[in-house]
């Protein structure tokens, strides 16, 4: 009669191990798309993957600022802020040194804030998650301008442009934008499609990590003129 013996402890060939990678395990995936710096692990219904984290809104402690702009009817560059504080409160004029006039501003990182300038003054300029206001960053972008708009998208990250500039008719750049990213860098000039030929328009953030540009002035051509209304969005 044949004898057996039991074996005591079986070791499968593809174990994980704790040195291994997350993506060693059967529903996480970071392969097909690299995680980034910032990003945080997202179920999409069939693996985890690497994904964005998302922009908080409504919290109690939240703030806002009031930056640049014209005063009086001579239209002298105001180079200060307000604070707004997180029930609604306007605090009184911040000075500083350089001109915020003829801006856009939209939130990065999801508690920062990137503002950009008139082409001609500074370019932009960064605003902590404690409201310090930092020094103009000049840029070569065309994308810069009086009378653009700027927007957050896809949760901490945003988008400026479709500006015009009053002083010099080959200037108008209403079909270019610049995105920057969650870290605010500032990205390349963009030529967006021609549908989205605008100037002076409006720039809003839905959903949680989408935006709508909308309205505006177009024209015919970068000279200038003639000018119409635009009733449809981008």
């Amino acid at each position: 009669m044949a004898t057996y013996k039991s074996i005591k402890y079986i070791i499968p060939t593809e174990a994980v191990e704790h040195t291994d990678s997350i993506n060693a395990l059967a529903d996480v995936d970071t392969s097909t798309a690299a995680p980034t710096e910032g990003q945080t692990m997202k179920w999409n219904g069939t693996n985890w993957v690497p994904g964005d984290v998302e922009e908080t809104s409504g919290l109690a402690t939240t703030l806002g600022v009031i930056l640049g702009g014209l005063y009086d009817i001579s239209m002298y560059d105001v180079g200060s802020h307000v604070y707004i504080t997180s029930t609604g409160g306007i605090g009184s004029d911040t000075a500083y040194s350089g001109s915020l006039a003829y801006g856009a501003a939209a939130t990065y990182g999801g508690d920062k804030g990137f503002i950009c300038t008139r082409y001609d003054i500074d370019g932009y300029h960064l605003l902590t998650n404690t409201g310090v206001l930092g020094a103009g960053v000049s840029s070569s972008s065309t994308a810069i301008g009086q009378n653009m708009t700027g927007l957050t998208y896809g949760g901490d990250k945003c988008i400026f442009g479709w500006h015009t500039d009053n002083t010099n008719a080959v200037s108008w750049h209403p079909q270019k934008t610049n995105t920057v990213t969650n870290t605010g860098v500032i990205g390349s000039d963009t030529t967006n499609p021609t549908d989205s030929f605008r100037s002076g328009c409006i720039g809003t953030s839905y959903g949680g990590d989408k935006g709508i540009v909308i309205y505006g002035a177009g024209f015919t051509s970068h000279s200038g003129s003639p000018a119409y209304n635009v009733s449809g969005s981008t």
